[in-house]
This record gives C-alpha cells, sequence and structure tokens, in this order.
C-alpha cells in the first residue's frame, strides 16, 4: 500500500510540480498581481490534461487503488490553485486567512481519519471528498474572481521557462526515483524505503514549501536574517535522532524489520542536510532572483543514475542511505559554488600572506582534472585497478567486473571544483532534454516486464552520465601559462602511453597492440582508445608546436604515435592520422611555415612502416582484422554490417510510435552482426525525440562555426579542434558507441564543450 500512494504521488509530482515553476518564491518576490494572474490561468488550462496524465503514470506502473487515486489526484489539483491563494494571502500578511485554511485543513484529516476507524465505506468516501476538495474552499471566490480578470500585458512565460526546466526535473526525477526503486527492489522494499523518506523528509518538506519561503520574505522585508538558530536546532536535532537510531539497530536483537528503522534514521540525517540545501535555494531563487535550473539538473539526474547502480553493486540495504545520499548532492550543488566565492572574495581581499582559504592556483588544480580525465586509467569495482592481459576483455555482464575509467571520477569532481552555472546553461539544457524525452520513452514503450523497464532505464543511464563532460567543458578556464592549458595536459598524457604501449607490444611480442602495461591495463584499447589518442595529439600538434620546447616534444612522439596507429588495427584510428596531418599541415601552413609539418608527416609514416615491416602478417590480414576490429563483431563482413543497419532500419520505421518513441526492449545483439551505429542505437530504443536534443546540438555547433568564420574569427586552432570534434560526433559514431562509453564519450564531450566555449567567445 506504501508503494502504491508513493507511486501516486510521485505520479502528481511529475506532472504537477513539474509545471508549478517555483511559483511560491516568485511569487512573494513580485511586486505586482500580473505574474499571479498568469500562473492562475496557466494552472486552470493544465488542471484536466495533468489529472489524466498522472492517473495514466500511477496506473503504468503497479495496480494502484482506482478510486483512491483519483481522489488523491483530486486533491492535489485543488493544492495547486490554492497554493497561489495563500501566497497571495502571506503576501499581503492576512493572519484570520491562515488561521482559517489551517482549521478547515485539521477539521478534515480528522474526518477522514474517524471514517477510517468506522468502518463504513460509504462514509469514508464521503470524508475523503471532503478532505480532497477542502484547500480550495477558502479560495472559491479567488478563483472566481481569477477567471474574470483580465491579466495585464507581461512577457510572463519567456521568464518562467528556466523555473519551469527546473521544477520540470524535480518533479520527473522524483517519479523515476521511486520507481526505478521498485522495478530493482520490487514493492515490498519500496514501500519500506517510501515510508521511510517521507518520516525523515517531512520536516525538510515542510521548510522548503512553507516556513522557507515566508521566512525569505520576512528577512527580506526587515533586512535581518531571523529564524537561522532555529534552523540550525532542527537539522542537529535531525542529525541527532537519525543517528540514535542507526546506534540502536546496532545494539538491538529484536527490532523487526531493520531495513525500514535503518532507512529512518539515514533520512532523519538527510532531512537536516536537506533542510540546510532549500534554504540556499530559497535564497539563490527569491532573494539573488537568479535560476536554479542548472543546479536541479546536475543534481536529479546523478540521484536517479545512483539507484540501480548501488542496488545491483551492494544489494538492497545500501537504499536506505539515498535519501542521505540525495541530501548531500543537492547540498553541494546549492551551497559549494558559494563556498568557492566566498574563497576567491576572501583571497582577493587580503592584504599580507595570511589567506583565510589556500590560495591554490585554479589553473593547476584544473590541469590535473583534465589529467585524469584523458588519461587511459581503469578500476575495477572488485578488483582495484583493472590489469588483464586478455585482448578483449570479457566482463561476463558483470557490473563489478566492467573497468571503470578514472575519467568518471576526474569530470563530476571538475565539474564540483570549477562550477559556473550561468556558463553552463546550454549544457545543462541538452541533458535536460536529453534525460526528458529518453525518460518520456521508456515509460511509452515499455509495456513488457519490469526487467524490461529496469534494464532500458539503465541503458538510458550509459547515454546520459558522458554528457556531462559537454558541462566541464563548457566551465574550462583557458590558463595564461601555456603548460597548463588543456592541449598541453594531452600532450603530458601522450608521453606516458604512446611509449608505454608500443614497448609493452614489443616486448610481449605480439603484432597486435596489448593492452596490458604491467602496472595496468586499458580497456577497449583497439575499438575506441586509438582514435581518441591520435585526436588529443593532433590538437596538441596545431596548438603547441609555436613553442620551442612543445615542438620537440611532439617530433619525438611522432614516430610512436605511426607505431601505435600501426599496431592498432584500428580503421577510424587511420583515418584520424591522416585527417590530424592535414590538419597539422594547415596550420603550419598558416604560420608561414613548413618544416615542423613536414617533420610531422615523415616521422610519422616512419613509425608506421617500421611496425609493418617488423611484422608484415599485419598487412597480409589488415582487410579482415583490421576492419572487423573496429566496426565488426566475431569477424563479420561488411555485407554483414549493411544487414544488420536494415535490420535497425526496419525496426526504427515500422510503425509512427516506434519512429517516435522507440521501442519496449532492446535488440538482441545476435540479430545484429557487427552493427555499432551510436545514432541508430539511440533511435531504435528511444525514438526520435531522444536524438533531437543532438540534432538541435549539432545545428547549433554549426551555426556558430558559420558565424565564426564570416567574422575571420575562424583561427587555425579552432577549425582544427572543430573538425576533431565533428569527426568524432558525425563520423566516428556513425561506425562505433563512443559517445555512450564513459572513457571515449567523456573526451569527446569535453572537447565539444571546449569547442563550444570558443564558438561563443569567438563570437561575442
Amino acid at each position: 500500500m506504501a508503494a502504491e500512494v508513493g507511486v501516486v504521488h510521485g505520479a502528481t509530482l511529475a506532472t504537477f510540480l513539474v509545471f508549478s515553476a517555483n511559483a511560491r518564491n516568485l511569487i512573494l518576490g513580485s511586486n505586482s498581481d500580473v505574474l499571479l494572474q498568469h500562473l492562475f490561468l496557466f494552472r486552470a488550462i493544465l488542471l484536466l490534461p495533468l489529472s489524466v496524465v498522472a492517473y495514466l503514470l500511477s496506473k503504468g506502473i503497479i495496480d494502484s487503488f482506482g478510486v483512491i487515486t483519483v481522489f488523491l489526484i483530486l486533491r492535489r489539483c485543488m493544492e495547486w490553485l490554492a497554493e497561489l491563494h495563500i501566497t497571495k494571502m502571506e503576501k499581503e500578511e492576512n493572519i484570520k486567512f491562515a488561521y482559517i485554511f489551517v482549521f478547515i485543513q485539521c477539521a478534515s484529516f480528522i474526518l477522514l481519519v474517524i471514517s477510517l476507524w468506522g468502518g463504513d465505506e460509504k462514509l469514508f468516501y464521503i470524508a475523503l471528498t471532503v478532505w480532497a476538495v477542502s484547500p480550495i474552499v477558502t479560495g472559491a471566490r479567488f478563483v472566481l474572481r481569477m477567471l474574470v480578470t483580465k491579466p495585464g500585458k507581461r512577457d510572463v512565460f519567456v521568464s518562467l521557462a528556466p523555473h519551469i526546466g527546473s521544477t520540470w526535473i524535480i518533479g520527473v526525477s522524483t517519479y523515476l526515483f521511486r520507481v526505478v526503486i521498485i522495478l530493482v527492489a520490487g514493492e515490498r522494499v519500496g514501500g519500506l524505503l517510501f515510508s521511510a523518506y517521507a518520516i525523515g523528509g517531512m520536516l525538510n518538506s515542510i521548510y522548503t514549501y512553507a516556513l522557507g519561503p515566508s521566512l525569505a520574505l520576512h528577512n527580506e522585508k526587515a533586512g535581518v536574517e531571523r529564524g537561522a538558530g532555529f534552523r540550525n536546532h532542527v537539522v542537529a536535532g535531525l542529525c541527532i535522532l537519525g543517528a540514535a537510531i542507526l546506534a540502536f539497530i546496532e545494539v538491538s536483537e529484536n527490532l523487526g524489520d531493520t531495513l525500514l528503522f535503518r532507512a529512518i534514521g539515514f533520512s532523519l540525517i538527510g532531512g537536516g542536510i536537506m533542510i540546510l540545501a532549500q534554504h540556499r535555494r530559497i535564497m539563490i531563487l527569491q532573494i539573488e532572483k537568479s535560476s536554479v535550473f542548472v543546479q536541479d539538473v546536475f543534481a536529479n539526474i546523478l540521484i536517479v543514475a545512483t539507484v540501480p547502480f548501488v542496488f545491483y553493486l551492494f544489494g538492497q540495504d545500501v537504499l536506505s542511505g539515498l535519501f542521505l545520499w540525495s541530501a548531500i548532492l543537492t547540498y553541494g550543488v546549492y551551497v559549494f559554488p558559494g563556498i568557492v566565492k566566498l574563497r576567491q572574495e576572501v583571497n582577493r581581499t587580503e592584504k599580507d600572506k595570511r589567506h583565510v582559504f589556500p590560495r591554490i592556483s585554479r589553473s593547476v588544480i584544473q590541469a590535473w582534472v583534465i589529467f585524469f580525465l584523458s588519461f587511459p586509467l581503469f578500476f575495477q569495482l572488485d578488483g582495484g585497478i583493472f590489469s588483464s592481459p586478455d585482448l578483449f576483455f570479457d566482463s561476463r555482464r558483470l557490473l563489478t567486473r566492467v573497468p571503470l575509467p578514472v575519467s568518471v571520477i576526474a569530470c563530476f569532481s571538475g565539474i564540483a571544483l570549477f562550477v559556473s552555472y550561468k556558463r553552463a546553461n546550454l549544457s545543462a539544457s541538452i541533458l535536460f532534454f536529453l534525460f526528458m524525452s529518453m525518460a518520456i520513452s521508456v515509460f511509452v514503450v515499455s509495456a513488457g516486464s519490469d526487467e524490461d523497464k529496469s534494464s532500458k532505464l539503465i541503458f538510458m543511464m550509459q547515454f546520459v552520465l558522458p554528457v556531462f563532460a559537454l558541462l566541464l567543458g563548457q566551465i574550462y578556464a583557458q590558463p595564461e601559462n601555456y603548460r597548463l592549458r588543456y592541449e598541453s595536459v594531452f600532450l603530458y598524457v601522450l608521453m606516458f602511453i604512446l611509449p608505454a604501449e608500443v614497448l609493452a607490444t614489443i616486448f610481449q611480442n605480439t603484432p597486435i597492440l596489448t593492452p596490458y602495461l604491467y602496472l595496468f591495463s586499458i580497456y577497449q584499447h583497439v575499438q575506441y582508445v586509438p582514435m581518441i589518442l591520435v585526436g588529443m595529439y593532433t590538437i596538441a600538434a596545431v596548438t603547441l608546436s609555436r613553442y620551442s620546447g612543445m615542438r620537440l616534444l611532439l617530433l619525438v612522439l611522432a614516430p610512436l604515435l605511426g607505431a601505435y596507429v600501426a599496431s592498432s588495427l584500428s580503421i577510424l584510428a587511420l583515418v584520424m592520422t591522416a585527417l590530424g596531418v592535414l590538419l597539422i599541415v594547415y596550420a603550419d601552413l598558416k604560420r608561414g611555415s613548413r618544416g615542423f609539418s613536414i617533420f610531422v608527416c615523415m616521422l610519422v609514416i616512419v613509425g608506421m612502416g617500421w611496425y609493418w615491416l617488423v611484422h608484415p602478417q599485419i598487412l597480409n590480414g589488415f582487410a579482415q582484422t583490421g576492419f572487423t576490429s573496429h566496426l565488426m563483431i566475431n569477424g563479420n563482413t561488411a555485407n554483414d554490417y549493411l544487414t544488420g543497419i536494415n535490420i535497425y532500419l526496419k525496426g526504427i520505421t515500422e510503425s509512427p510510435v516506434a519512429l517516435i518513441f522507440g521501442h519496449g526492449q532492446r535488440m538482441e545483439e545476435r540479430l545484429l552482426p557487427g552493427v555499432h551505429n551510436y545514432y541508430l542505437d539511440l533511435i531504435y530504443n528511444y525514438g526520435l525525440i531522444a536524438a533531437v536534443p543532438f540534432l538541435y546540438l549539432v545545428g547549433y555547433t554549426g551555426r556558430r562555426l558559420v558565424r565564426t568564420w564570416k567574422t575571420g574569427m575562424l583561427t587555425s586552432d579552432r577549425l582544427c579542434l572543430a573538425t576533431i570534434v565533428l569527426f568524432y560526433v558525425l563520423v566516428a559514431n556513425s561506425f562505433s558507441v563512443s559517445l555512450r562509453q564513459p572513457y571515449p564519450g567523456i573526451v569527446e564531450f569535453f572537447l565539444w564543450g571546449i569547442l563550444l566555449n570558443e564558438l561563443s567567445t569567438s563570437s561575442s
């Protein structure tokens, strides 16, 4: 029963909350009723369609109560309209209205409880009806007045767009959070957890939707902050109570279901932390009058992504701490940027050498983040650093055995350290629309088993998570010291990897590139990594060849790059090398020089020729082995590849629903011999709606490129970066799925973000 009520509540959040647009905070911060009038009409129009969608979302996951579901949705409708009236009365400081409203709510709830005790079904439904409509009783005249009043002229909805996006992501992610828990852990566990989350989050909800905005309003009027001490005492009390419950569980032997009590303990602590996070959010919205769209997108997508992974890794017990994890993450995205800003301001105003915060160069930290982001080091959750001599490693579809790159940690650490939400609106919007469109697809077409829905949701996260690197690229700040720029960091990575790979391959006496470097192994070492490293070398060579020290290092690495690509048997890496040489030659000629590019070209060819001369068997089998190593599976031919493409296209176009929303089940790999195509994979599984954000981003990038070219700001460095990014996005992913692989996807999206940053700067 708790699971069912939790899903209905989640469904109303995924419908009504998503269109709330932070209305309470905005009305309290506004000086006129024009916004209130527009918001009322907006909600009145959406009331019926959102009710229908909420009912369908409730019935689509579990067999909900039916009649009670309708009354729960009706109650939410009345609350949605009443919220506007309550906020207006509060703004006018109508204390009499407050007492009357609270009395009616308490009386209707007590009547509902009494009807449950009586056992009379007819009385119960009467009481349920009274409780459902009670929020609007005191606001009937307000509703009539709003309906007959012509709203003032104001471009409201443009200003509401980021706030609607913010509430959209919160509402939908809350619904998905609950649905995923039920899908992976079952209704019984889901019901226990929802109950615990509700208990732990009760005071947080009261503060977020009632007390917090009111305190902010009165504090702004008074010019002083009141209530901070009480808030801190409440937070401390929740944390102490939660810790006490967790300690009691450890010593108690006859407690019953420890999962419930453990979840309550963690949720109480999380509720305290969440109050602090929501306080900061209210300040941003109501006092600073800024959007929290980027923060909400960042936090809520990560929260939803956490659920299936931690469940399959650690079991259902770890789900008890999810509310605490979500509170910590939310606190971080709202509060941490303020701490970073404070540190910068304090260090800027300090006159002597004693600093309140350590003065650590952002450029140095940023360089280390990029180093680990681009360094192909992998780890396994069950075995530390990934180290396997197998040419093609088989994870046996076990998440604990899958090699994960340190790039993931570096990416999210970099976002936390250098977050600049004003510069990341485009990235957050792409993340938001991609997440929303894929989530809609899952629940439109996944009418099969819970296992199918769960599989589609986990697969969805494989597409979404690498896109966070786009945000990191957009907030990248170009250092004054060229040795700390991302191009130089790429060169440092190549200094480690290229010699190690070539020497290890020679020492192990294997003609094909080895993944095993003794200290660690490189995962997908011939499928994706060579293409990434060649792109990194090209970018570094075009940008850094003007510096004598870097130029010498580039020349030393050139023959190693040739040998590395020759041994990788990667068609895309070979094409990338040819493209890279052309870009290096073009940049060299643009600077009025030829010597460097000629030497690079010769040394790369020498490296390739030497390796193929030593291992002639590679050339003999290259047509089969080389082509299949990157584009095929198990030695299938080009005809098999085309056959697989036809199977994909047939599935995509089999019906309008399949074309728009995709399929409920992933196509089995045995039906697609050797087909790797990111876009067909995306459209087949999630439909054209999921491809729209990518199409927009590609079009936006192209438009910026044309504008930069017309203004004469398309330098050889920018042209090189743009060519590499477009090759990755348009060419490589037509024959691979690198954009949804953790290591190559993160690097590619990071470069894409830097390109957008460069093009925006040049356009400005």
